[in-house]
């Protein structure tokens, strides 16, 4: 089972930026004098997480903004590789109705990608 501040998500969220993201911070630049400095340290926090939810009913839809809503606050992720600690980035979602309707019910579904950052 997948939730995210207590709203429940699709069992088959997928993380799908899990390995694109690297501990290790480096910078390259060249001196006045043409050596090359290079600064190495190890990040603190700052991964992105992004879960592609797949097709989540509108309500679901309308819970998760109510959290992406709340400044600063931070949320716990659960999803098969762990549980996070994680708030939203911006904009928080990549939201598209599976059918577009000029008037959806509470029960009409929409693919939606969350973006997160975890804290």
């Amino acid at each position: 089972m997948a939730s995210l501040g207590g709203v429940t998500l699709p069992a088959d969220s997928v993380w799908t930026d899990e390995f694109a993201w690297s501990a290790v911070a480096r910078t390259e630049e060249y001196s006045l004098t043409g050596a090359l400095i290079v600064q190495v340290g190890a990040r603190q926090a700052g991964r992105p997480i992004t879960v592609d939810a797949g097709w989540l009913a509108r309500s679901v839809l309308l819970s998760l903004e109510t959290l992406a809503a709340a400044a600063d606050a931070s949320y716990t992720l659960v999803l098969p590789q762990g549980t996070h600690t994680v708030r939203f980035r911006d904009p928080p979602f990549a939201v598209q109705p599976i059918r577009v309707l000029a008037d959806p019910a509470t029960t009409d579904r929409y693919q939606v990608t969350i973006n997160l950052l975890k804290v």
